[in-house]
């Protein structure tokens, strides 16, 4: 996960130890955690392998009525992948707070956002019917442009799909926790909580 990584990153340990180790302010170390953090802008917490299945179909008409042997019909089985991140630009400050009493960070979240889903094109499998004369037509380009759309319509509901966003969810709130846990305990903090709920 990419939270994992948050311990190791050189401006983060850099800043933690110009607060003087052990004896920070919980707060004020979230703070320059969260400031590091946007420097990225996008956490991802999710990567998603959705497979879409597409179909078209296209024939020539003359006078309203289609032209015997210029049917065709086109299926595209496509992976996709699609990640999904926090925009730690919609993230500040006052998304902090911290309860001595209790040694618990609790963090407020925006809602984890779907970025663009991309087909992988080496590995989608295309199958072809044609009529014989199919090839003396548009067919081909038609089919294409056809595909093309619906694959990215396809590739979108996917990723749209209620049990891929409830577990983006969770991963968004584990990857955060680990993400400011993992360097407040480093910098001495050992008995932190972090709590993480949505925004609003």
């Amino acid at each position: 996960m990419a939270g994992l990584a948050i311990a190791h990153w050189p401006p983060v340990r850099g800043r933690l130890a110009a607060l003087g180790g052990p004896a920070v302010d919980p707060r004020a170390t979230a703070e320059v955690l969260l400031r590091s953090l946007k420097r990225e802008r996008w956490l991802v917490v999710l990567t998603a392998q959705p497979w879409v299945v597409v179909s078209a179909r296209y024939s020539r008409t003359l006078a309203g009525s289609e032209v015997p042997g210029t049917r065709s019909r086109r299926t595209l089985i496509v992976p996709g992948t699609v990640r999904y991140a926090l925009d730690l630009d919609r993230m500040g400050p006052e998304d902090l707070a911290w309860d001595a009493a209790t040694t618990t960070l609790t963090i407020r979240r925006p809602r984890v956002a779907v970025l663009e889903p991309a087909a992988d094109l080496a590995r989608i499998q295309r199958f072809d019917e044609q009529g014989l004369l199919a090839p003396f037509t548009d067919a081909d380009r038609e089919l294409d442009a056809l595909t093309r759309t619906e694959v990215a319509r396809g590739l979108q509901r996917a990723a749209q799909a209620s049990d891929l966003l409830r577990e983006a969810e969770k991963a968004a709130d584990a990857a955060l926790a680990r993400t400011f846990a993992l360097p407040l305990r480093a910098a001495g903090m050992g008995d932190v909580r972090v709590v993480v709920r949505p925004q609003g």
